[in-house]
């Protein structure tokens, strides 16, 4: 597998980030210069699902690149943990649902990234609410669980 983080930002550190699978165009600029790079895997970080993805899709589906899908609230990366108790109601999972439901049917999708929370360590400290490691991976889990059982009953035909 040789993979690269596909993202239509010109920043390493734009955490809003643009739904990089929406224009045909670059996506089509960009495919040809992967397939000459040997590049058969990209990153999607953020996905609008309110966009068609069909073009896309298809560009790099015709040059023999799989897509991996991070499931991520608006496609943000740095969560804190006060942001991600509050925020894991039926709304945001909604959301998360909704990504799903907008790629599940590309035969090029390999996957989705379910790491909403690469930083659960780092924020759950005992400076920060006396919150234990375990009360972070329960969420974590349920997210995952959650995410797991929606895919089972509504994307996997």
């Amino acid at each position: 597998m040789n993979g690269i983080w596909y993202s239509l930002s010109n920043s390493t550190i734009d955490v809003n980030a643009v739904d990089s699978l929406k224009d045909g165009d670059a996506c089509r600029r960009d495919a040809a210069l992967m397939a000459q790079l040997g590049i058969n895997t990209i990153y999607v970080m953020a996905i609008d699902p309110k966009e068609n993805h069909d073009d896309c899709f298809s560009i790099f589906n015709s040059v023999g690149i799989y897509v991996v899908v991070a499931l991520r609230k608006d496609g943000i990366f740095d969560l804190s943990y006060e942001d991600f108790t509050q925020s894991y109601t039926t709304e945001f999972l909604n959301g998360m649902f909704d990504v799903v439901d907008a790629v599940k049917d590309y035969e090029n999708l390999l996957g989705f990234d379910l790491g909403v929370l690469p930083l659960i360590a780092g924020f759950i400290s005992p400076e920060e609410k006396n919150l234990s490691y375990a009360d972070g991976e329960k969420l974590y889990r349920a997210f995952i669980g959650d995410t797991r059982e929606y895919i089972a009953h509504n994307a996997l035909g």
